[in-house]
């Protein structure tokens, strides 16, 4: 088939062979011919090459510019059919992408670029089976084309036919070896399947040949870890903080492992590592509360709930477990009693003592306190939002937006923040359109 110049890409390698037949001629012209006339001969040639080429320069101010112009000299051109329509593809504009795609088959019904960037289009849209189809084509024309098995085996999964995902992305890497995010996939469709054992060996493949990094070792101690293999996922983990120490979420997972390893110490300093590093995820330190809790080391564990309870941004349902300790209880009642006996006139002891009585499952004593702290301190966000989660779960929905409603004359700088949590409170206790609401707000005043 034939293309315009600027299509038929091989035809610039004759340059050189012009370009090499013109320095020779130059130098040959340079022993006849007076250097001064050679001077204007050459004036005259480049000249000629400028106005030959000057009706040509409005075709290469863009891309798109340059394919719609071979189109007009050559309407069936696959090549400039495919390109357009993955321009439009790249923009977003999957209408006008479709319409070259689709034009393309009208002359190449069978050609495996288009079908494969319509099958990209089908599914971005959600219509799988179409997908498929298109897919099935492509792979029937151009089976040896590692792209195509990749995004069938992305269908698959979305499907769950895990086991076809499987083959596609086998078929995909053994064309192309170092896809490595078809190895990446096939990894996750082994984990899906809770294979961990296959997990690990493609993680360890990855590995092998393009070299450890963090976030590959945490995914293969992860697997390790889900097979109860804790000696080696110890030991990526180890291997990954060597790269990036500063990973709170590993010494995490690794103070989990320590505390599953009945290794209580040793499951501490991991988690206060994890705590130390981010010190406002409530996750990390209402774990770091268990263990103390369970080390019988009671006094700290009460003060990390107590962090636990002010960061977390809702009513923190994991510390009702931790309550099951006996000596825990009688600390928390002992604190309560010291905190009512030493009380003075000031918001936030009011707030520390609702947080108390939050644990105990005590909502009575430790609405009464938020509200003084209220009270004494009109501007108390952090007793405002206790009380309205706890004024929520008992489906009182509307005193909870009115709390939170008040708050807003007084911190008017956190607007947004207290839109935030009036939309999740309704997400959680009321109607969409009562969420949909807050949820403009929040984005109103977040972007102000």
């Amino acid at each position: 088939m034939r293309y315009a110049w600027v299509a038929d890409h091989w035809q610039y390698f004759t340059l050189w062979g012009i370009l090499g037949l013109l320095m020779i001629g130059l130098s040959f012209l340079n022993k006849i011919i007076n250097p001064q006339y050679l001077r204007y001969l050459m004036f005259f040639w480049i000249g000629s090459f400028v106005l030959l080429t000057f009706d040509y320069v409005q075709e290469y101010h863009d891309e798109t510019t340059l394919w719609l112009s071979t189109l007009s000299k050559y309407p069936d051109c696959a090549l400039a059919l495919n390109r357009l329509g993955s321009i439009n593809q790249q923009n977003k504009n999957d209408d006008a992408a479709r319409g070259f795609y689709q034009l393309t088959l009208k002359y190449h019904p069978q050609n495996a670029t288009a079908h494969n960037n319509l099958g990209m289009i089908e599914a971005s849209k959600g219509k799988l089976d179409k997908a498929m189809t298109h897919y099935a084509t492509a792979i029937a024309q151009y089976p040896q084309h590692p792209h195509i098995h990749f995004n069938m085996a992305k269908i698959h999964m979305k499907k769950g036919r895990f086991a076809m995902a499987e083959k596609s992305l086998q078929t995909c890497i053994n064309i192309q070896p170092g896809n490595l995010t078809a190895r990446l996939l096939l990894a996750s469709c082994f984990e899906t399947q809770h294979k961990w054992s296959a997990a690990s060996e493609v993680y360890n493949g990855i590995i092998h040949q393009y070299g450890e990094n963090a976030e590959i070792l945490n995914q293969l101690a992860r697997t390790y870890q889900f097979a109860n293999n804790f000696f080696m996922a110890l030991r990526a983990y180890q291997d990954s903080l060597t790269y990036e120490s500063n990973q709170p979420e590993i010494h995490y997972q690794m103070a989990r492992i320590y505390f599953q390893m009945d290794r209580l110490e040793t499951a501490i300093n991991w988690a206060k590592k994890a705590v130390q590093l981010a010190p406002k995820s409530p996750s990390y330190t209402l774990f770091l509360a268990q263990i103390l809790g369970q080390s019988g080391n009671i006094k700290k564990a009460v003060h990390y709930l107590s962090i636990g309870l002010q960061i977390n941004e809702h009513y923190p349902e994991m510390i009702q477990k931790l309550i099951q300790l006996t000596e825990l209880v009688e600390y928390i009642k002992d604190a309560i009693r010291s905190k009512e006996r030493q009380l003075k006139d000031e918001s936030d002891q009011w707030y520390q003592l609702g947080n108390l009585y939050l644990i105990l499952d005590n909502h009575t004593k430790a609405r009464h306190a938020f509200k003084q702290a209220i009270f004494k301190d009109p501007a108390h966000l952090r007793a405002a939002h206790n009380l309205a989660w706890l004024y929520g779960m008992n489906d009182q929905l509307s005193e909870s937006i009115q709390v939170l409603a008040d708050m807003l004359n007084q911190k008017s700088n956190e607007k947004a923040y207290i839109y935030h949590q009036m939309a999740r409170l309704c997400t959680l206790f009321g109607t969409k359109n009562c969420a949909q609401e807050y949820l403009e707000k929040t984005l109103r005043k977040g972007s102000m």
